[in-house]
């Protein structure tokens, strides 16, 4: 199985995303996408999305809850993770080696950005409740985004 592990970072009711590279070579070039990524061997998904955390914006925040499990009808599968970054994790943000940017974005915002698939249908078919959860720290229930706890 392929699986990835993503999170929602979350700062001041806004949504972290980050704009993969424009590389022919990568599945959705110059699309944004959640923080995080493919987990490796050796690997569980909550190591892989602390390496990737540390790879892309270069903090691994100390909040970090998996909030569920998806599996897509391709064989891929993610593991999500809800972060909720505190003033001084959100000051030390900086971009890696990956990426060409990063932007926080209310929910709203989002509905007409250029999306890597998964990620797309993900904030799309959700993003009522996304909203819930990231402006009125609504509690999380995985079902409700479509996920297994």
């Amino acid at each position: 199985m392929d699986l990835g592990a993503k999170a929602l970072v979350i700062y001041d009711k806004k949504l972290l995303l980050v704009l993969r590279d424009n590389d022919p070579a990568i599945p959705y070039p110059n699309t944004w996408n959640l923080p995080g990524g493919g987990v490796e061997d050796g690997e569980g998904p909550d190591e892989a999305l602390m390496r990737e955390l540390m790879e892309e914006i270069s903090v691994v925040p100390k909040r970090i809850e998996r909030i569920g499990f998806e599996q897509y009808s391709d064989g891929k599968a993610v593991v999500r993770y809800l972060v909720r970054l505190d003033k001084d994790e959100k000051e030390r943000l900086k971009l890696g080696d990956e990426g060409q940017e990063m932007r926080f974005f209310s929910i709203d915002e989002t509905v007409a950005l250029p999306f890597s698939h998964y990620i797309g249908n993900f904030i799309r078919r959700n993003a009522e409740y996304l909203k819930e959860i990231i402006e009125e720290n609504a509690e999380i229930v995985p079902q409700k985004l479509g996920l297994e706890p």
